[in-house]
């Protein structure tokens, strides 16, 4: 059941990038996007009806409250502070949900005013960007209605068309993605309910007493790091090696994440801080 429906999502995901490649194609080459009147909150409430962004109760905004890691020039700040409703709402639904690629190898996080591209390996620098325009089209194409919200950016690579996907078949499935040809990890990203919580196992007790039995702030840090990465996992599985560096007072470990492609994640955990660093190695 589960290789049928991921065959029927990535048959959308076809549809809908044959469907972006034709329109945002198009939008490509105008010489200027125009904001129109087509309300696109009734696609986002719909959306978050076939399955909400699952949040923790401080929510995303109180981690941006406490700084974005870019900051903005004054030209990108004053069109950011002319937001219309529409240009709120989308970036609103961008920010709330996840966005990885099929495989899960790659992931984009969205902030009100950046976004910033993750993978295994690491994660790219910060971008700044502001919206200047906001477009959508409707069309029907293989048996799904696809519409496109297309929002020309400002931002601090230079401009950028970011293409917000949403795919609806008979049966009423929907699928939502993201392109843009200024992405780097990836062209396209599916969107994905955010990680709640991640659980470890494994652990035995002499693993346990090296992290002063701080299972919670492990899995705190686990569920944080998963929520732009890996938000399909739900445990991650210590794999029974850890490496104590008396020198840096600190033990480092791995930890099997349960997403796809079970990726394994490296963990340091600082002996005096009491504090995890997920996805850090020395």
């Amino acid at each position: 059941m589960a290789k049928a429906r991921n065959s029927g999502i990535g048959r959308k995901v076809l549809i809908l990038a044959a469907a972006l490649l034709v329109i945002t194609g198009v939008v490509a080459r105008c010489s200027a996007l125009h904001t129109q009147d087509a309300d696109i909150s009734g696609e986002i409430v719909a959306a978050e009806e076939n399955g909400p962004a699952q949040e923790d109760e401080a929510g995303s905004e109180s981690t941006e409250e406490s700084g974005a890691p870019v900051e903005l020039d004054d030209q990108m700040a004053e069109i950011v502070d002319g937001y219309d409703e529409q240009t709120i709402e989308a970036i609103d639904f961008l920010r709330s949900n996840a966005w990885t690629t099929f495989d899960s190898a790659h992931s984009v996080e969205f902030g009100d005013c950046w976004y910033q591209e993750h993978s295994a390996s690491g994660e790219s620098e910060p971008v700044a960007y502001a919206v200047t325009a906001l477009s959508t089209t409707q069309q029907s194409t293989a048996g799904a209605v696809v519409t496109l919200t297309t929002l020309a950016m400002q931002t601090s690579k230079g401009g950028q068309i970011v293409t917000l996907g949403k795919s609806s078949d008979a049966a009423g499935e929907v699928v939502w993605t993201v392109s843009s040809d200024g992405f780097g990890g990836a062209d396209s990203y599916l969107r994905r309910d955010k990680a709640t919580a991640v659980a470890s196992q494994g652990l035995s007790e002499r693993m346990l007493g090296l992290i002063n039995n701080d299972v919670e702030g492990l899995d705190r840090a686990l569920t944080e790091y998963c929520r732009t990465v890996y938000p399909q996992a739900s445990t991650a599985t210590w794999e029974q090696v850890a490496t104590v560096d008396e020198a840096q007072g600190t033990i480092g470990f791995s930890m099997m994440l349960d997403a796809s492609l079970t990726p394994s994640v490296h963990v340091l955990y600082d002996e005096a801080k009491g504090v995890f660093e997920v996805g850090r190695q020395r």
